[in-house]
């Protein structure tokens, strides 16, 4: 998250607007992993373990779908297979 914020920052040559609303951005995803952190227990009761269970499986696939597209990216920006 820090990367980001630097490398926005940098494409925007200093635009003080621009800056502002990418630390109101951070301050936002921010605020939001704090109340999900804190909801944690609450989440984890409401589901119980048979939808933890589901949850980690559906996010499993999400992570697995998104690391082949980054691999064949990959393998595309080389130029090894067509676009």
């Amino acid at each position: 998250a820090l990367a980001t914020m630097i490398l926005l920052s940098s494409q925007n040559n200093g635009d003080p607007m621009a800056i502002l609303t990418i630390n109101a951005a951070m301050a936002a995803v921010l605020a939001l992993s704090l109340i999900l952190f804190r909801a944690g227990g609450l989440l984890e009761r409401a589901l119980g373990h048979t939808g933890i269970v589901v949850v980690t499986r559906l996010l499993g696939i999400l992570l697995a779908a998104l690391s082949v597209q980054f691999v064949l990216d990959g393998i595309r920006d080389l130029g090894l297979i067509g676009a």
